[in-house]
Protein backbone atom coordinates (compact mmCIF):
# COMPACT_ATOMS: atom_id res chain seq x y z
CA UNK A 1 0.00 0.00 0.00
CA UNK A 2 1.38 3.79 -0.90
CA UNK A 3 1.39 5.84 1.41
CA UNK A 4 0.72 9.96 0.90
CA UNK A 5 3.38 12.23 1.98
CA UNK A 6 3.12 15.88 2.77
CA UNK A 7 5.27 16.54 -1.03
CA UNK A 8 2.53 14.20 -3.09
CA UNK A 9 0.05 17.80 -3.20
CA UNK A 10 1.84 18.98 -6.57
CA UNK A 11 1.53 16.15 -8.27
CA UNK A 12 -2.09 15.92 -7.29
CA UNK A 13 -2.72 20.06 -8.04
CA UNK A 14 -1.32 18.76 -11.65
CA UNK A 15 -3.62 16.31 -12.08
CA UNK A 16 -6.97 18.22 -10.61
CA UNK A 17 -5.57 21.53 -12.62
CA UNK A 18 -6.15 19.57 -16.10
CA UNK A 19 -9.07 17.97 -14.86
CA UNK A 20 -10.39 21.56 -14.48
CA UNK A 21 -9.19 22.74 -17.34
CA UNK A 22 -10.84 19.87 -19.88
CA UNK A 23 -14.50 20.56 -18.11
CA UNK A 24 -16.72 23.43 -19.61
CA UNK A 25 -16.03 26.75 -18.40
CA UNK A 26 -18.44 29.01 -16.69
CA UNK A 27 -18.70 32.53 -16.84
CA UNK A 28 -17.74 33.99 -13.84
CA UNK A 29 -18.92 37.34 -12.37
CA UNK A 30 -17.86 39.38 -9.62
CA UNK A 31 -14.05 39.62 -7.94
CA UNK A 32 -11.30 37.82 -8.98
CA UNK A 33 -11.06 35.14 -5.97
CA UNK A 34 -7.23 34.44 -4.55
CA UNK A 35 -7.49 30.83 -4.95
CA UNK A 36 -7.95 29.14 -8.46
CA UNK A 37 -10.73 26.50 -8.18
CA UNK A 38 -8.35 23.55 -8.71
CA UNK A 39 -6.22 24.75 -5.77
CA UNK A 40 -9.45 24.55 -3.70
CA UNK A 41 -10.47 20.83 -4.99
CA UNK A 42 -6.64 19.89 -4.72
CA UNK A 43 -6.75 21.14 -0.51
CA UNK A 44 -10.45 19.13 -0.01
CA UNK A 45 -9.21 15.89 -1.94
CA UNK A 46 -5.59 15.42 -0.48
CA UNK A 47 -7.55 16.43 3.11
CA UNK A 48 -9.86 13.88 2.13
CA UNK A 49 -7.29 11.09 1.44
CA UNK A 50 -4.29 12.20 4.46
CA UNK A 51 -5.47 13.62 7.54
CA UNK A 52 -9.11 13.69 6.79
CA UNK A 53 -9.96 16.77 8.88
CA UNK A 54 -13.92 16.89 9.15
CA UNK A 55 -14.70 20.80 9.14
CA UNK A 56 -13.93 23.09 6.88
CA UNK A 57 -12.23 24.99 9.69
CA UNK A 58 -9.75 22.09 10.67
CA UNK A 59 -9.40 21.96 6.68
CA UNK A 60 -8.85 25.63 7.00
CA UNK A 61 -6.31 26.17 10.13
CA UNK A 62 -4.35 22.44 8.64
CA UNK A 63 -3.35 24.39 5.21
CA UNK A 64 -2.15 27.48 6.82
CA UNK A 65 0.14 25.29 9.41
CA UNK A 66 1.06 22.73 7.15
CA UNK A 67 0.92 23.97 3.53
CA UNK A 68 1.39 27.87 3.35
CA UNK A 69 4.24 27.85 1.21
CA UNK A 70 2.53 25.40 -1.50
CA UNK A 71 -0.89 27.79 -1.21
CA UNK A 72 0.55 31.58 -0.42
CA UNK A 73 -2.64 33.45 -1.32
CA UNK A 74 -4.86 31.51 0.88
CA UNK A 75 -7.89 34.05 2.01
CA UNK A 76 -9.39 34.41 5.15
CA UNK A 77 -11.12 31.89 6.50
CA UNK A 78 -14.87 32.96 5.66
CA UNK A 79 -14.02 33.80 2.15
CA UNK A 80 -12.12 30.25 2.00
CA UNK A 81 -15.24 28.36 3.08
CA UNK A 82 -17.33 30.93 0.28
CA UNK A 83 -15.07 29.10 -2.51
CA UNK A 84 -15.45 25.78 -1.05
CA UNK A 85 -19.33 26.53 -1.11
CA UNK A 86 -18.78 27.68 -4.65
CA UNK A 87 -17.08 24.66 -6.16
CA UNK A 88 -19.84 21.70 -5.10
CA UNK A 89 -20.51 21.66 -9.08
CA UNK A 90 -17.35 21.24 -9.87
CA UNK A 91 -16.45 18.51 -7.61
CA UNK A 92 -19.71 16.93 -9.04
CA UNK A 93 -18.65 17.56 -12.59
CA UNK A 94 -15.09 16.23 -11.95
CA UNK A 95 -16.27 13.12 -10.23
CA UNK A 96 -18.89 12.43 -12.69
CA UNK A 97 -16.24 12.01 -15.19
CA UNK A 98 -14.04 9.83 -12.86
CA UNK A 99 -16.97 7.37 -12.95
CA UNK A 100 -17.27 3.72 -14.98
CA UNK A 101 -19.92 3.91 -17.08
CA UNK A 102 -20.14 0.50 -19.18
CA UNK A 103 -20.00 -1.66 -16.10
CA UNK A 104 -21.61 -4.93 -16.78
CA UNK A 105 -21.38 -6.23 -13.09
CA UNK A 106 -21.83 -3.65 -10.28
CA UNK A 107 -22.26 -4.14 -6.53
CA UNK A 108 -24.49 -1.61 -4.51
CA UNK A 109 -24.90 -0.84 -1.09
CA UNK A 110 -25.95 2.03 0.79
CA UNK A 111 -24.70 3.78 4.24
CA UNK A 112 -26.44 6.27 6.49
CA UNK A 113 -25.21 10.01 6.57
CA UNK A 114 -26.06 11.41 10.05
CA UNK A 115 -26.97 15.35 9.85
CA UNK A 116 -27.19 15.41 13.72
CA UNK A 117 -28.12 12.91 16.50
CA UNK A 118 -31.45 11.73 16.56
CA UNK A 119 -32.50 13.46 20.24
CA UNK A 120 -31.65 16.89 18.22
CA UNK A 121 -33.34 16.49 15.24
CA UNK A 122 -36.92 18.90 15.84
CA UNK A 123 -34.05 21.72 16.55
CA UNK A 124 -31.71 20.71 13.44
CA UNK A 125 -32.35 23.88 10.85
CA UNK A 126 -29.47 23.39 8.37
CA UNK A 127 -31.20 20.37 6.42
CA UNK A 128 -35.02 21.07 7.45
CA UNK A 129 -37.18 19.74 4.76
CA UNK A 130 -34.64 17.60 3.08
CA UNK A 131 -32.83 15.43 6.06
CA UNK A 132 -35.61 13.13 7.13
CA UNK A 133 -35.57 9.80 10.06
CA UNK A 134 -34.99 6.25 8.02
CA UNK A 135 -33.92 3.02 9.86
CA UNK A 136 -31.90 0.01 9.31
CA UNK A 137 -30.08 -2.65 11.07
CA UNK A 138 -27.99 0.01 13.35
CA UNK A 139 -31.14 1.53 14.18
CA UNK A 140 -32.78 5.56 13.39
CA UNK A 141 -30.98 7.75 12.00
CA UNK A 142 -31.69 11.44 11.30
CA UNK A 143 -30.13 13.06 7.70
CA UNK A 144 -29.73 11.43 4.37
CA UNK A 145 -27.93 7.79 2.76
CA UNK A 146 -25.44 7.79 0.23
CA UNK A 147 -26.07 5.08 -2.06
CA UNK A 148 -22.99 4.03 -4.62
CA UNK A 149 -22.53 1.20 -6.86
CA UNK A 150 -18.75 -0.28 -8.16
CA UNK A 151 -17.23 -2.48 -10.48
CA UNK A 152 -15.78 -5.93 -10.17
CA UNK A 153 -12.52 -4.01 -9.75
CA UNK A 154 -13.86 -1.52 -7.00
CA UNK A 155 -14.15 1.29 -9.53
CA UNK A 156 -17.22 3.63 -8.52
CA UNK A 157 -20.04 3.60 -11.12
CA UNK A 158 -22.70 5.33 -9.55
CA UNK A 159 -23.63 7.48 -6.56
CA UNK A 160 -26.55 9.31 -5.34
CA UNK A 161 -27.81 11.16 -2.17
CA UNK A 162 -30.58 11.00 -1.45
CA UNK A 163 -33.07 11.65 2.33
CA UNK A 164 -32.50 8.53 4.93
CA UNK A 165 -35.84 7.32 4.65
CA UNK A 166 -35.56 6.28 1.02
CA UNK A 167 -35.53 2.51 0.55
CA UNK A 168 -32.73 1.17 -1.05
CA UNK A 169 -34.68 -0.49 -3.50
CA UNK A 170 -35.97 3.19 -4.84
CA UNK A 171 -32.23 4.17 -5.46
CA UNK A 172 -31.24 0.91 -8.05
CA UNK A 173 -32.95 2.88 -11.15
CA UNK A 174 -29.80 5.86 -10.76
CA UNK A 175 -27.14 3.10 -10.00
CA UNK A 176 -27.40 0.88 -13.30
CA UNK A 177 -27.86 1.92 -16.69
CA UNK A 178 -28.43 -0.01 -19.92
CA UNK A 179 -24.92 -1.68 -19.65
CA UNK A 180 -25.36 -3.36 -16.47
CA UNK A 181 -26.95 -6.89 -16.94
CA UNK A 182 -26.20 -8.16 -13.12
Amino acid sequence: MRVLHSHHILPLFVWVDDAVASLPQTKKTGRKATLRDSEVVTMLVFNLLTVQRHTLRQIYDWVKQYHSLDFPHLPNYQNFVVHCHRIVPLLNRLLSNLLEREAQLRFMDATMLPACKLVRRKWHRVARGVAHTGHNWQGAHYGFKLHASIDNEGKLCAFVFTSAHIHDSRAIPVLVNEYTRI
